[in-house]
């Protein structure tokens, strides 16, 4: 079952996930799907815009793909209690993260 919505805008995978819990359950449910979708070629908009919780489990596989593109990643649509546990872990200072797929669509 896939958590989330696949689709491409002048050659930029943007990836959407679709329920409020970024945790080891829907990490565990994507991360073989989303590795087939996400190739290393790509560049890839992450959209957290409809998730309100991240755990570790998360967090890996951010990192996890942002290596997989070669660093050609950015997020997006991050509300105060994600972008809070971004600005913790310092992830923020390691990919860009903007308000707006439209907004991080100009900078990758």
């Amino acid at each position: 079952m896939n958590n989330y919505r696949l689709k491409e805008k002048d050659g930029v995978k943007i990836v959407t996930l679709e329920q409020p819990r970024f945790d080891s359950k829907c990490v565990g449910d994507i991360k073989e799907d989303l590795f087939v979708d996400i190739s290393e070629q790509d560049s890839v908009v992450l959209n957290l815009t409809k998730v309100n919780f991240v755990d570790s489990s998360a967090l890996g596989l951010i990192v996890s793909l942002f290596r997989r593109v070669d660093r050609r990643f950015v997020v997006c649509g991050c509300i105060s209690p994600v972008m809070a546990v971004f600005e913790l872990t310092r992830l923020h200072k390691i990919f860009p993260i903007y308000e707006s797929v439209e907004e991080a669509l100009k900078h990758i």
